[in-house]
Formats: structure tokens, C-alpha cells, sequence
């Protein structure tokens, strides 16, 4: 495939799949799907522009660094497994707000589990491109 044809198709694929990741992240406590297979499809999107941009293209348009990314996620799915001990619940038990209609979505139930997925899903997606970077940056080397 040609570098042209590559950087082309990916300017239309990777918000195909950064929509498709966040829609799988919102449906996953209802349904199929989650903030692993959300994060894995976010991380694709990620390393296909990588792939084709160059490491350094897509370091300069992330916000923070894949490192903070996962770490974030980490410290936020902890952080929503402690929610239930500080309202005299067990560990880890879904504690759940207000429900909301998404378009495209359908039901939306905040709470617990939500922002766990949300925690996941960044955690996943921060090193999913941490690892891509890194052996894109290996083959470079070669």
C-alpha cells in the first residue's frame, strides 16, 4: 500500500473507530462490549495514524503523555472500586445514579460501573499505544 493511499484512508478510518470506541465503552455495562474493547479500538485508531503520521505527529496531538493516560485510568478504576466502602457498602459493589437516554446509545446508567469502564478504558488505551510506540520505535531502530 502506498503512503498516500495509507495517510488518505486513515484521515476517514480512525474517527470511524474513535466513535466506534466510545460507543462500545458507553454500551459495555449494559451490553457486550466495555472499556477493554473500547480502549483496544481507541489504541488501533491511535497507532494506525501513528503508523502512518510518524510517532512524533501523533505525541504532538495527544493532550498528555500515554503514561499519564493509563496511569489516570488506573487511579480512576480504583478510585470507583473505594466509592461503595465511603457509603457503608461492600468492596467493589456498583452504587448507580440517575439513568439517561443517549442518542445512538440508548439507556445510559451512570454510577460506578460506568466510571470504572471509563478507567479501563483509559488504562487500555494508554498502554496499548505505550506498547505500540515502543516497538515502532524498535523497528526504526533497525
Amino acid at each position: 500500500m502506498s503512503p498516500f493511499l495509507l495517510r488518505t484512508s486513515v484521515k476517514f478510518i480512525a474517527p470511524i473507530q474513535l466513535a466506534l470506541a466510545l460507543y462500545f465503552l458507553l454500551r459495555g455495562h449494559n451490553e457486550p462490549g466495555g472499556g477493554f474493547i473500547g480502549g483496544l479500538a481507541a489504541a488501533s485508531a491511535v497507532l494506525l495514524y501513528g503508523l502512518s503520521f510518524g510517532i512524533q505527529e501523533v505525541e504532538s496531538k495527544l493532550p498528555v503523555s500515554w503514561f499519564s493516560f493509563a496511569l489516570f485510568g488506573l487511579s480512576l478504576a480504583v478510585f470507583s472500586a473505594f466509592i461503595s466502602v465511603f457509603v457503608n457498602q461492600p468492596f467493589f459493589t456498583g452504587i448507580w445514579g440517575p439513568e439517561l437516554y443517549a442518542p445512538l446509545v440508548g439507556k445510559l446508567k451512570l454510577g460506578t460501573v460506568l466510571l470504572f469502564d471509563i478507567g479501563v478504558f483509559c488504562l487500555v488505551m494508554g498502554f496499548g499505544v505505550g506498547l505500540g510506540f515502543t516497538f515502532f520505535a524498535k523497528e526504526a531502530e533497525r
